[in-house]
C-alpha cells in the first residue's frame, strides 16, 4: 500500500465470503481494513464514486497553452497532469 501511495496508485480489494471462511483469514482481512482506516489523505471510494470519477475524467482534455499543458473540462480542478518519469523517479 505504501508503494501504491508513493506513485499515486489505487488499491482495489475485491472480497467474497467464500474466501473469508476461517478465523485466520478474517483476522488478516480485519488487519488490512484497520491499516487502511488509519491512513490519511486517501480517497476511500465506493464503486459508483469511482465510476463517476472515470466518466468525468473521460471528458477532460489536455491542451497546450504555450507554456505548459493543462487540463480543461468539467471537474478539471480534481485532476492533474504528471509525467510517468516523475512518478517512477524514486523506484529502484
Amino acid at each position: 500500500f505504501a508503494f501504491l501511495r508513493s506513485i499515486s496508485g489505487m488499491a482495489l480489494l475485491v472480497t467474497h465470503p467464500d474466501y473469508l471462511d476461517t478465523r485466520c483469514r478474517l483476522a488478516v482481512y480485519e488487519h488490512f481494513l484497520n491499516h487502511l482506516a488509519a491512513q490519511t489523505g486517501c480517497w476511500r471510494a465506493l464503486p459508483h464514486e469511482i465510476s463517476t470519477w472515470w466518466r468525468q475524467r473521460d471528458k477532460l482534455e489536455i491542451v497546450d497553452d504555450g507554456d505548459a499543458a493543462k487540463l480543461v473540462g468539467p471537474r478539471a480542478d480534481r485532476a492533474r497532469i504528471i509525467l510517468l518519469s516523475e512518478i517512477f523517479r524514486n523506484i529502484d
